[in-house]
């Protein structure tokens, strides 16, 4: 059955008292159910995840279904079921799941501060003890331009005298937006929490006015998807639409102060979907302060962020669970409200921006570092809360601008390599127990190239070096207790990059994680623009292999090995890719000619691979285009096989003994699926 029972909530984390139901179209977002003929009794709202955008459209065309809307990048239908409808949709094979779709309103108790909203704007500008706290106006925002910043909120209060405004003259940034449905226009809020929140990320300094923001100068591109309305309350699947929306425009943060609400696939799937294409996103962590988990904060592609006083103390009403990545400034804290005005509220809404803005500060600096690099180079420079090492309380600690710009300014000098070499880079974060974990970049003669052991707790490690492009190295990663460095006891992660590309990286990988190449070459995708064979760099007696793979949303499932004939040895394999979606990931491997190999591409999830891959061997073609979109694998027998069938009269058995037969030099390869 593929029903996921239970309703999905979502609402603001801060303390505005509800205090009724909504009335007309300007209060929240209105279901195609509430103008619907039908009753409403008859009808649910439900999110249905389709096999592809196609499987989508075919069901949707030839059935009378009220549609509310489609994600299509993620093959998602928003529908209002009866339940006879759902049963139909249920056993229909373009669907994968359907879980039900549902509302909240914000929390009644009360978490605002004495401090009435008042017009400060007679007074001189005033910092708030948060941009201080995370020593953001020690970091320069002169680049702040080459960051755009996503808020998923309640709107955004366009023409207040202390937020960026295309129209202000201090303000030379673009302010953009969307709204979900009925919410209303972006550039409005009738709750005031999105404004409070934009006032924290942005808040022009330096007009004698008001306050200041992380971000003070105007300059930071800001996208505003509303999605609240007056009271507070939004459906799950107009959260993921808006997360698409951030996407869309190139977004490279997102901070969404909201939550609740238990697990869901379809939103875990959305945020991972994100995360994979190189997007930083923050969210609450939750005000119940318990040991509970918040969503969609508590998802692994989501940084957790809780909250401090302004003595750095937890706020009372911070979760405590081992998802809190880092802590910000969250309780008291003055920002911009409607009206023009301004107030004080305490909340883990009121530190996530401080903490989501400190990130697009520092990465306008260092804009080549990916989203991963940037997350753990937040967690490694945090200011410990905890006793040195991360705590369910305070995460990895205190975000701070200055420690983030100079941790990076450290790890990111970058070696220069010869021509003809290839600059390889080894990322590690541990968890609690570093000297569990150890790894090596050994030649394939068996030498150590570089390795780390004996290594400390919940530390960043970072070595670099050059090596000859024609190298064939394998890349090992160890943990003695067989958890990786995370989840349990620890949120550390590894990453391999060759040239600047990501080709390897994971965190719950159990006992051990290898990567293996030879002649690895990679770069952008400018780079095998026109398609041709790199350079050979083989020696007699041996053939240029090429493997072309165009990366897709989420390649961390796929492996390849290619096997050389009779005994099905392993000569060359790699068990997993890490890159921006569209990123082309190229490698050279000589193989001994005069020999039969067969390739074998693998997917763990059983969903075929996103992507595509090309194959040429010995300057000619093998495979083009690639790919299989469900099932287990795909074989390509390639090289000299013109003994395959005395191996097949000496007793080779099995699929393989099929895929061989027959195949003689000179003839086209042989392309198998093991479906």
């Amino acid at each position: 059955m593929k029903i996921l029972r239970g309703i999905l909530t979502l609402f603001l984390l801060h303390g505005l008292k509800n205090n009724g139901t909504l009335a007309n179209p300007e209060d929240g977002p209105q279901s195609h159910a509430d103008t619907n003929d039908r009753d409403l009794q008859e009808t649910k709202r439900y999110i249905v995840k389709f096999s592809d955008d196609k499987s989508m459209q075919k069901m949707l065309s030839k059935r009378s279904i009220n549609t509310v809307m489609r994600i299509t990048p993620l093959s998602l239908g928003v529908m209002m079921l009866t339940e006879a409808e759902l049963q139909e949709m249920d056993v229909s094979a373009e669907v994968q799941y359907i879980e039900e779709d549902g509302k909240v309103f914000l929390p009644e108790n009360e978490i605002e501060s004495d401090v009435s909203m008042q017009d400060v704007s007679m007074y001189a500008e005033g910092t708030p003890y948060g941009i201080d706290m995370v020593k953001a106006l020690e970091v320069d925002d002169s680049k702040a331009s080459n960051r755009k910043l996503c808020i998923i909120d309640s709107g955004y209060s366009r023409g207040h005298p202390d937020l960026p405004d295309p129209e202000l003259p201090e303000s030379r940034g673009m302010v953009t937006g969307a709204r979900d449905g009925g919410a209303g226009n972006w550039d409005s809020d009738t709750n005031g929490h999105g404004s409070h929140v934009a006032g924290t990320i942005a808040a022009i300094g330096g007009n004698n006015r008001g306050v200041k923001g992380v971000i003070r100068n105007g300059q930071l591109n800001l996208h505003i998807v509303r999605v609240f309305g007056k009271n507070g309350w939004a459906w799950k699947s107009s959260l993921l639409n808006a997360l698409d929306e951030c996407i869309m425009v190139g977004s490279n943060v997102v901070s969404m102060s909201l939550g609740g609400g238990g697990y869901s696939r379809t939103e875990k799937e959305g945020f991972q979907k994100a995360f994979d294409r190189g997007i930083l996103i923050f969210a609450a962590a939750g005000n119940d302060g318990s040991t509970g988990f918040s969503y969609p904060a508590s998802y692994d592609a989501v940084i957790s962020v809780g909250a401090v006083d302004s003595r750095k103390r937890l706020a009372s009403f911070s979760q405590k669970n081992n998802q809190v990545e880092l802590v910000g400034p969250g309780v008291n804290v003055e920002s911009t409200w409607t009206g023009g005005g301004y107030k004080t509220i305490s909340g883990t809404s009121m530190s996530t921006p401080h903490v989501s803005a400190v990130a697009a500060l520092v990465w306008s600096h260092f804009p080549d570092v990916t989203n991963a690099e940037m997350r753990g180079a937040m967690r490694s420079s945090a200011e410990s809360l905890g006793g040195g090492t991360r705590n369910n309380d305070f995460g990895y600690g205190l975000a701070r601008a200055d420690l983030l710009f100079d941790y990076l300014k450290e790890t990111q000098t970058q070696i220069e390599c010869a021509s003809g070499e290839s600059l390889v880079e080894v990322s590690l974060v541990t968890d609690f127990y570093g000297e569990e974990t150890s790894w090596s970049l050994r030649e394939n003669n068996g030498m150590v190239l570089v390795s780390g052991s004996e290594l400390s707790g919940n530390k960043r490690y970072a070595n670099s070096l050059c090596i000859p492009k024609h190298t064939c190295f394998t890349f090992t990663i160890n943990d003695g207790y067989g958890d990786g460095v995370c989840c349990s006891y620890g949120q550390g992660f590894f990453s391999l990059t060759v040239d600047g590309l990501e080709v390897k990286s994971g965190s719950d990988f159990g006992g051990s994680s290898t990567y293996t190449s030879c002649g690895t070459t990679l770069g952008d995708d400018d780079d095998y623009a026109d398609e041709t064979p790199l350079p050979g760099n083989c020696d007699d007696g041996e053939s240029e292999f090429t493997l072309s793979r165009t990366l897709g949303g989420s390649s961390q499932g796929t492996s390849w090995a290619i096997n050389m004939m009779p005994l099905f040895t392993v000569v060359a394999e790699a068990d997993g890719y890490s890159g921006i979606s569209g990123a082309v990931v190229v490698e050279s491997i000589c193989l001994g000619s005069d020999r039969c190999y067969r390739f074998r591409i693998e997917d763990s999830g059983w969903d075929g691979m996103e992507g595509s891959y090309s194959i040429t061997y010995d300057n000619e073609v093998v495979r083009e285009e690639g790919t299989f979109s469900w099932g287990q694998g795909e074989n390509t027998w390639f090289g000299d096989c013109l003994f395959t069938r005395r191996l097949n009269e000496e007793g080779q058995s099995g699929s393989d003994q099929n895929q061989l037969r027959g195949f003689e030099k000179g003839g086209p390869p042989i392309i198998s699926k093991n479906l």
